[in-house]
């Protein structure tokens, strides 16, 4: 048996559309061991929830697999067999985090039908242990009164409400693997911190592997130990978190990093909280994450917009100008 949990090797993904085929994912690969978190990390575009998607199966057309292979437990996902099992362990043994819970809920069913579900098709469980177990897992994720809340539809339920219940519902299996993508993007600040709180907290209880998606680097530089970074649907670097932010070997992340590594060697307030001196640097390391890929990303900009102009004095009109 393998010694790594997850392994992706040489993964390429391609969608191909009437203006081309686009390489979405190129050439990616990594480990994901026994309790760790691993970091996906990169500007969006970049082809992080693309890759997620690859390892889960959920790539469907015009997107096809074209290259590489996925393993987990040393077993092959790809191909008409690794489907086969793939289906019998995705959200029992592989689970998923999606980014936007209120789009990833069924708005016409309780959450804790939807749970539930989860809990009757992967753990065979009856009706009545469902019900109970649903409130034990709105409890261990941080809902008050949970017993009331697997009541109440999506939209009744607060945004970090409905991130934990998605939260509670990847749990429902019980996984070796949680893949986080982006969970804490449409949250606000102080959610945001509670949600990766208890992901962390929640690793730690149950020893659980988490593949965590985010272009937040403040979020790697707190929670992660390993992290891959993804630009243009490849990973440029990888190592260990440390050795990114102190010693980061691509020129488009050493602005940012360098700004949370002094920010994380700041001490935090004698008072504050003891995430308020990483909060000023994940600003920072965005506004300059941001400042790079315009930067980086000039050449293709002017492109398109000569293309527009073009068409525009071809008589293409507004419409034209904007496509």
């Amino acid at each position: 048996m393998s010694e790594h949990l997850l392994e992706v090797e040489s993964l390429e993904v391609q969608f191909v559309t009437r203006a081309g085929t686009a390489h979405a994912v190129r050439d990616v690969s990594f480990t994901v061991d026994r309790g760790e978190t691993l970091g996906l990390v990169g500007e969006s575009g970049s082809g992080k929830s693309v890759t997620a998607f690859s390892i889960l199966g959920l790539i469907q057309l015009p997107g096809r697999i074209t290259g590489g292979d996925v393993r987990w437990k040393g077993e092959s996902l790809l191909g008409t067999a690794g489907q086969r099992r793939l289906q019998k362990i995705r959200g029992k043994e592989l689970a998923i985090v999606f980014q936007d819970p209120m789009t990833s809920l069924n708005p016409l069913f309780t959450v804790g039908k939807q749970i539930g579900e989860v809990l009757r098709l992967h753990r065979g469980l009856s009706r009545g242990p469902a019900r109970e177990r649903v409130v034990e897992l709105l409890d261990l994720v941080g809902i008050p009164s949970p017993g009331a809340k697997a009541k109440a539809y999506p939209h009744e339920l607060s945004g970090g409400q409905r991130q934990r219940v998605m939260i509670a519902m990847a749990l429902a299996g019980e996984p070796e693997l949680l893949i986080a993508d982006e969970p804490t993007t449409a949250l606000d600040v102080t959610i945001q911190a509670q949600i990766l709180e208890l992901i962390a907290e929640l690793q730690a209880r149950l020893g659980l592997a988490v593949l965590l998606i985010t272009h937040d680097l403040g979020v790697v530089a707190e929670v992660c130990k390993r992290v891959a970074v993804m630009y243009g649907g490849k990973i440029m670097e990888a190592g260990a978190a440390s050795d990114l932010f102190e010693r980061p070997g691509h020129p488009l992340h050493e602005g940012p990093a360098r700004l949370d590594a002094e920010a994380r060697r700041r001490p935090a307030a004698a008072h504050g909280d003891r995430r308020s001196a990483a909060e000023p640097s994940r600003a920072a390391a965005g506004m300059s994450v941001r400042a790079a890929l315009l930067d980086s990303d000039r050449p293709l900009r002017e492109r398109d917009a000569a293309a527009r102009a073009a068409r525009a004095r071809k008589g293409g009109g507004v419409l034209a100008c904007l496509r």
